[in-house]
This record gives structure tokens, C-alpha cells and sequence, in this order.
């Protein structure tokens, strides 16, 4: 945590001691509390009677950089800062590398195995090409044992439709929970083939025998796939909703958990959406009156909203009209989308555009207009009216390329500003931002 050293008050205070030679007891209890107020905890709600930006630090985890990916188990936050994978205790606020100083971590993903112990798979390179699949266990007292290799470098897996090529690159790694115990206990990875098409492939618990029994093949429109690889425009996602697993990036991605499950089959396949909406920045599903959809934030500041899930049509029937009219606009590029049910708002992610005015200007909360089970508009407020103090915050104009909920926090994760953490949302106040 730094403190904050104001030169205006410095020079003030030197020059009454220069004058007067005593400070009077109110005097000196006032700038106490001003510096003491400056150093707790760096959350950003004790700036709000400041008028100036100020550099808000609670935590240690390296700043001012890229945040790629971020996940949890029962008692530690992983997070792959710049080229370093990071963690700390849930209860605690020190971040501490735990990744190989030799090697650039890029994804992180975390499961809980049969034996009620949380596995933390990451994965590394040396030269941003020759890609690993890496493993450590967490132990009872919450020490990670020695990184084992899961997928090698450079010759992983056979294509199922061509024994002489290989897949060759890791480009991303998520988990699922496919038992809906609210625990992730499955691992997804998704992989690109060698040679010029570069076709990719979904691979479903590689860490268990045989990983080439579970390969699923992206089946797109003239699209080779897609990647879970961390990325400011967009960032990989993968989530479940209703009876499906579905990846969103640059496209939008569909298999029914039937046929995830399915180990009787070949060659499984992952569809591609035909018509999502243009320019697909986020993808969340939501829960609302017992229905199950998904929301769409557009690249150009669009919301729309799919078909209920429950009952509806195959999602390989769907098209552009599905989607109907977008239902909320701003002009910002949206790349990131978390619905807090509780508090019935989407937080939206802003991104740079091509546009000069669309500048990245931190996250907007997005509450919808509801009439009945539909959502007809927009009330949009931006993170700089939602709270005085948030203004002067460095997230306040940074690029949030993800937004999570692990462990009782809101996560902000930015492409060159760090990370930021919120308990606010789970606890009914105005958001106060943490700058981990």
C-alpha cells in the first residue's frame, strides 16, 4: 500500500512551522486523519471529498498492466498479470508469483477433482508459440505442489480427421461445472491444428487418459473456430446455459451438454451460431422469471437478447432475426457483460473503437427496462456518475476487458490498468473499487 503524499499540504504545513513554530493541536489532528484516511485499505470511496486523482493501492499485484485471466478455488484467487501467474488467499490481500520466472503464463483455469482437491492448470511458453498444459495441486494447508506437464510442447494431440498433422498450440483454458454443485470440476482447452488452415479443436478434461477420445471439432461458416486465448478484442469465454456449453470471442459457439457427455462418438462437434449479432463483444447468460437467454454487447454499443433457451428452438436454427432489435445502445465498444441478478443491472465493459469519440471509459451500469419476460430498454449510467471517488480512479478510464464474480468479490480486469476488486455489489453499497 502506498500512502499519499500531497505537496500542496506539505508546503503549507513547512510554512506555518517556518512562521509560527507550533502547530496547534487541531492543526496537527487534522492532517493526521487526512493521512490516515489516505492509507486505508486503498479503496477508492475514501478519495470522494479529494479534488484530484490520486493513486488508489491496496493490494501488490503488479500494475499498470494486462490482466489475462483470473479464477478461484475455496481459498485463493489466481490471476495472470502481465506474463506471471499470481495468487493470494481469499482472506488475505499479498499476491505472490507461483508460476515458472522462465516461462509466460497466458490462461488460467482452476477444478476441484474426485479427491476434493482444487487443481490449478495454467499455460506456458517460453517464445509465445511452443505452448504447455502445466498442473500443480493445492495440498490441505493450501501449498501448491511442483508443476507437471499435462500437454507437451510442440506435438500434443493427433487430428482426429488426419493422423499426420498434430495440434500444435494451446490457446486458451476454462473450467465448467457440468454438476451444477457450483464448484468447477470439468476443463476445457481449446487447440489450433498445424499447417496454413490452423482448424481448431475443443479438447474436454485433457488431463485425464486418453484426451483424444474427447476432442470436439469447431464446425463454423467459412470460420476455422474460435479460441478461449485471453485478448482486449474480445476476450475467449466459456460458460454453461440451460443444456448447453457455449464459447463466445469473435464468434458464437454451441454444443448440447448431451453430446458433451457423449464418449461413444468419434468426432464430436461444436457449431457456430449462423447469425449472432454483428460485432460480438460479450455474451452473458441471464436468468429471469424461470427463463434462461443470453444477452449480447455489441463492439458497437448495442444490447441485444437471444431466444429463451428452455423449449426453444435447436440454437442451430437461429438466425439474424432471432435476435430481433437490439433493446439498449451507448456509444462505447463493449467488451465485457456481468448480470447481477441480486441487484438486477448488467455491469458493461468499455474497449478503444476506431471511433475517436468511443475512447475505453471504464464499465457502465446497464439496468434493463423489463415488460414481462422481455427487456424493452436501457437506463445507463456510467462509472463516473456512480460514484464521485470512482472518477479519479484509474479505472475510470481503462479498457475492462472482463468482468468476474469469484469469492464474494466483482473482479474488473483491464488490459493495461491492473486488476480491481469490489465487495460492494454483495453487499448493497455504492461501488468502492479496490486496485489490487
Amino acid at each position: 500500500m502506498h500512502s499519499i503524499n500531497n505537496p500542496t499540504q506539505k508546503r503549507h504545513a513547512l510554512s506555518l512551522m517556518a512562521g509560527r513554530r507550533v502547530l496547534s493541536l487541531g492543526a496537527l489532528l487534522a492532517a493526521l486523519i487526512l493521512i490516515l484516511g489516505g492509507c486505508t485499505r486503498g479503496e477508492t470511496g475514501i478519495f470522494a471529498d479529494i479534488e484530484q486523482e490520486v493513486k488508489i493501492r491496496s493490494n501488490n499485484l503488479v500494475d499498470n498492466t494486462f490482466i489475462a485471466s483470473m479464477a478461484a478455488s475455496e481459498d485463493y484467487f489466481y490471476a495472470v498479470a502481465g506474463t506471471g501467474l499470481f495468487r493470494r488467499p481469499i482472506s488475505g490481500n499479498t499476491w505472490r508469483r507461483v508460476s515458472p520466472k522462465d516461462r509466460q503464463a497466458s490462461s488460467v483455469a482452476v477444478i476441484k477433482n474426485d479427491d476434493d482437491a482444487y487443481e490449478v492448470y495454467v499455460i506456458l511458453s517460453k517464445d509465445g508459440k511452443n505452448t504447455t498444459l502445466r498442473k500443480a495441486t493445492e495440498d490441505l494447508e493450501g501449498e501448491l505442489s511442483s508443476w507437471e506437464t499435462i500437454l507437451g510442447s510442440g506435438s500434443y494431440l493427433p487430428v482426429p480427421s488426419d493422423v499426420d498433422k498434430k495440434l500444435s498450440r494451446l490457446t486458451g483454458v476454462a473450467a465448467i461445472d457440468r454438476s451444477s454443485d457450483d464448484t468447477p470440476d470439468t476443463l476445457i482447452i481449446t487447440m489450433r491444428q498445424e499447417g496454413d488452415k490452423k482448424q481448431r479443436y475443443l479438447a474436454v478434461n485433457p488431463q485425464a487418459a486418453d484426451p483424444e477420445n474427447r476432442l470436439i471439432r469447431f464446425v463454423g461458416y467459412e470460420n476455422p473456430g474460435d479460441d478461449l486465448i485471453p485478448s482486449t478484442r474480445p476476450p475467449g469465454k466459456a460458460f454453461l446455459a440451460d443444456d448447453y456449453l457455449w464459447i463466445a470471442r469473435n464468434g458464437l459457439w454451441w454444443i448440447s451438454l448431451t453430446d458433451l457427455n457423449d464418449d461413444t462418438s468419434d468426432i464430436k462437434e461444436i457449431r457456430e451460431i449462423k447469425a449472432p449479432p454483428a460485432n460480438l463483444g460479450a455474451v452473458e447468460p441471464v436468468t429471469h422469471n424461470d427463463n434462461t437467454f443470453l444477452v449480447a454487447a455489441t463492439l458497437t454499443g448495442r444490447l441485444y437478447k437471444s431466444p429463451n433457451l428452455a423449449g426453444a428452438d435447436d440454437p442451430g436454427t437461429w438466425d439474424k432475426d432471432s435476435w430481433g432489435t437490439y433493446f439498449g445502445s451507448r456509444s462505447r465498444a463493449f467488451a465485457s457483460l456481468l448480470w447481477l441478478p441480486d441487484r438486477g443491472i448488467f455491469l458493461a465493459g468499455t474497449i478503444s473503437n476506431e471511433k475517436p469519440s468511443w475512447d475505453r471509459n471504464g464499465y457502465y451500469h446497464a439496468r434493463p427496462t423489463i415488460d414481462g419476460d422481455d427487456f424493452t430498454g436501457v437506463s445507463w449510467t456510467s462509472g463516473r456518475d456512480i460514484s464521485r471517488s470512482y472518477g479519479s480512479a484509474e479505472l475510470s478510464s481503462a479498457a475492462v476487458t472482463g468482468l468476474m464474480e469469484l469469492g464474494g468479490l466483482v473482479f474488473a480486469l483491464t488490459d493495461n490498468t491492473g486488476l480491481w476488486s469490489t465487495s460492494s455489489y454483495n453487499t448493497g453499497t455504492s461501488p468502492t473499487w479496490v486496485w489490487e
